[in-house]
């Protein structure tokens, strides 16, 4: 694609800017940005400052996403955490009733086999 003059090649989408367009240090001068899609094909003003504010502006909302995504993830996080803490300490008394079952039947067996022995 040739900025300067306004051509393109190829069928496939393409934006295109360089020093081609400019003339001289000039800052009234103004970059011509070719737009071409299959569909159509259109010749833009290319404004530095205005397309440095709109790059900041993308960043920023994508930034934004971003920031809930991972507010998101943190939220799901400290729920499974704490899901987990609860199963855990469910865990723990149920191995507890376990330990106490065991030595209530050891001491059962045991009676058993003094009963059996008189």
């Amino acid at each position: 694609m040739d900025v300067a003059a306004g051509s393109s090649t190829g069928a496939t989408a393409g934006i295109t800017a360089g020093c081609c367009g400019r003339s001289g240090n000039n800052p009234s001068s103004r970059l011509v940005l070719v737009t071409t899609t299959k569909e159509e094909r259109s010749v833009q003003g290319f404004d530095p400052e205005f397309s440095v504010d709109l790059i900041l502006r993308q960043v920023r909302q994508v930034e934004a996403k971003l920031t809930e995504k991972v507010d998101e993830i943190n939220r799901r996080k400290k729920y499974h955490q704490v899901e987990l803490a609860e199963k855990d300490a469910k865990i723990k008394n149920l191995m507890e009733k376990v330990e106490l079952l065991s030595s209530e039947n050891e001491a059962l067996k045991a009676k058993v086999r003094e009963i059996n022995l008189k």
